[in-house]
């Protein structure tokens, strides 16, 4: 396996994270980590903290869903599917029965008298 193109995607971090942050999860990755990986992890993240430019060139170098946590698909995986919304239960009454005769198959169309835009102008007339 090659190595990773940036520290950001060696140890599954945000780029978009401040210093501050960065500090916070890389101290909850090290206390996982055997003693070699956590020196590796020590000079990544004094390389990350201390340099601003360094930390940018990494995150310039991140492929943006490299990382699980800036993949914007892979939250959808642990969203539970919501449940229906509960409607009220509905009957049919006599009224909606009379109500549906009454109404008309189709809307009477409108002609050309009720829209004015659609009447025909002679030159010079003011709308």
């Amino acid at each position: 396996m090659s190595k990773p193109a940036s520290i950001f995607e060696r140890w599954d971090l945000d780029p978009s994270q401040s210093p501050a942050e960065l500090t916070r999860s890389m101290q909850a990755l090290a206390r996982a980590l055997p003693p070699d990986e956590r020196q590796q992890l020590r000079d990544d993240w004094r390389a990350l903290t201390t340099n601003p430019q360094a930390r940018l060139s990494q995150a310039l170098w991140t492929h943006p869903s490299a990382t699980a946590q800036r993949d914007p698909w892979a939250c959808l995986d642990a969203l539970a599917e919501a449940p229906p919304p509960e409607l009220p239960g509905l009957e049919a009454t006599l009224q909606d029965a009379l109500h549906l005769d009454a109404h008309a198959a189709s809307p009477p169309a409108l002609r050309p008298p009720f829209w004015p835009a659609l009447r025909d102008r002679t030159p010079g007339e003011s709308p």
